[in-house]
């Protein structure tokens, strides 16, 4: 009986999920999924502010070809996960549906900082981290 192949699932899409998904390809042919419920596919959080500005749009900020995802069999599944089962290796979505690995990163990232300054949770201040954030203004 032939083993299948190893399933490394990396929870976000930013810089540190997609260079893990990058390095693991380059030296396996193992399956990869990164799984993320904020955008398609990973983008330059960086220029957020340059799309708030109205200097880029969104899909300029996008490092890489649409085919490069598949050319390089990285899958991708657009959801939220709302825990990890562990010892059952597997990933249980917002809409209780769930999804199983191998192995798991978790490379979901940073939140912005907030230091107690006056105005700071007003209507309409807010930090640019997520696209989503671009759609509240």
């Amino acid at each position: 009986m032939a083993q299948s192949e190893e399933h490394i699932v990396i929870i976000g899409n930013g810089i540190s999920g997609i260079t893990c998904a990058r390095h693991i390809r380059k030296n396996s042919n193992k399956r990869i999924t990164v799984i993320s419920g904020e955008t398609e596919h990973f983008f330059s959080r960086t220029a957020l502010m340059y799309i708030y500005m109205g200097h880029m749009k969104f899909e300029h900020t996008q490092p890489y070809e649409k085919w490069f995802w598949e050319k390089n069999r990285i899958d991708l599944v657009r959801k939220y996960v709302s825990s990890v089962n562990t010892a059952a290796n597997e990933l249980i979505f917002e809409d209780n549906t769930t999804f199983s690995y191998d192995k798991l990163v978790i490379a979901t990232g940073s939140k912005p900082n907030k230091f107690g300054w006056p105005g700071q949770d007003l209507n309409g201040v807010t930090g640019m981290y997520h696209k989503q954030d671009l759609e509240k203004n």
